[in-house]
């Protein structure tokens, strides 16, 4: 009841809510009661925004957005990109690599997102693989990753407007039930 009541008077004062689905919409006001200003944004493609980008065009892109990274020596904040990647980015998707197929995971590095399976598939997998995310899981999956394989750390959806038009696929490996797969929608 108490969060009820926070939620309540958090969003009363909201200039605008915004939901990604009728369902969701019901569950709301379910919870907190009525809400004024209520839009529902379904999540997915702009299909009249959406353009598919030449790769040459989405690599400089991703390039340019990792050079403007932070300083993060010896990778010492989880939460910022690790150190270096613009010059590990250029090596691994550029060269002799450009036209090998590249497999992309973007997410929390724990156990339940089931980055493990990935790295045990991609062991049978003709292709590269790219993990971007950061969480305690992570030392454990470097040392199950296969070769061909590259850790990033944390990106921005800045960054992987640039990145994702490089994947041939990206995966949601997940092992825990989840109610809805936003990493699928994101990655469309």
């Amino acid at each position: 009841p108490e969060l009820e009541a926070w939620g309540r008077a958090s969003l009363a004062g909201a200039d605008a809510v915004y939901v990604g689905s009728a369902h969701i919409r019901e569950v709301l006001e379910q919870v907190v009661g009525h809400v004024e200003r209520v839009h529902e944004v379904p999540p997915g493609v702009d299909v009249d925004e959406f353009r598919l980008r030449p790769r040459a065009e989405a690599l400089a892109e991703l390039l340019a957005e990792a050079r403007a990274d932070p300083p993060n020596p010896g990778n010492a904040e989880e939460r910022l990109p690790d150190e270096g990647n613009a010059e590990r980015l250029a090596a691994f998707l550029g060269g002799d690599a450009a036209d090998e197929p590249l497999v992309v995971y973007f997410g929390k590095l724990i156990e339940q997102k089931g980055v493990q399976v990935l790295l045990e598939a991609m062991r049978t997998v003709d292709a590269r693989l790219i993990v971007v995310g950061f969480g305690p899981y992570r030392p454990e999956l470097e040392r199950l990753a296969p070769p061909r394989t590259l850790f990033t750390g944390p990106l921005e959806h800045r960054h992987l407007a640039g990145l994702l038009p490089l994947a041939d696929a990206t995966v949601v490996p997940s092992i825990f039930p989840e109610a809805f797969g936003m990493v699928a929608a994101e990655a469309a």
